[in-house]
């Protein structure tokens, strides 16, 4: 209940703007959506109900974690993504095959208490370098798009997420 906001009566502009400042998860009391008229939105506007993964990517922007930055030397590729525990997600990354290859290094990470909007902040800065590709996942048996990539020198990475963090601690919250 400390993430919802009553809207009732609020221009959207408003009540979005208040949740963002907030971080503030879902209103209540809006417009109701098209699809089905449901009232419950998150900050951005999504139906929660429609768009139940809109607030999962809500969630995952406004907590803790960690922002890393792994390396495949075999597909010459940067990864930038965030996890909870990052020995963990080493350890995912290549039992799964991301991206379809199992060589990932963790090289650099740093804590956040915004792990997600960091992490969106460091896909910015690199976007020119953004790389997708399909593979075939271990774990689900399926093919699926690896959409965190980046086709830049390490280096480039390291200096994306440092000034990342530094954008972060100049422009807080």
């Amino acid at each position: 209940m400390s993430r919802v906001f009553d809207a009732e009566g609020l221009p959207s502009a408003w009540w979005k703007e208040i949740m963002s400042s907030q971080r503030l998860w879902v209103a209540y009391g809006t417009t109701p959506c098209r699809a089905a008229g449901h009232r419950l939105r998150t900050r951005k506007g999504h139906c929660v109900q429609c768009n139940p993964a809109a607030l999962a990517f809500l969630r995952r922007h406004d907590l803790e974690g960690t922002v890393y930055v792994a390396y495949s030397r075999k597909l010459r590729l940067v990864k930038v993504g965030c996890a909870e525990c990052i020995a963990q997600r080493e350890a995912s990354l290549n039992a799964d095959g991301y991206a379809g290859t199992s060589d990932w290094e963790i090289r650099y990470h740093a804590e956040s208490d915004r792990a997600g909007k960091l992490e969106a902040k460091v896909h910015d800065i690199l976007r020119e370098y953004r790389y997708g590709v399909q593979y075939f996942r271990l774990q689900t048996e399926s093919y699926v798009w690896a959409n965190e990539l980046f086709r830049c020198r390490l280096a480039k990475a390291k200096d994306a997420l440092r000034a990342a963090i530094e954008s972060q601690t100049t422009n807080s919250p």
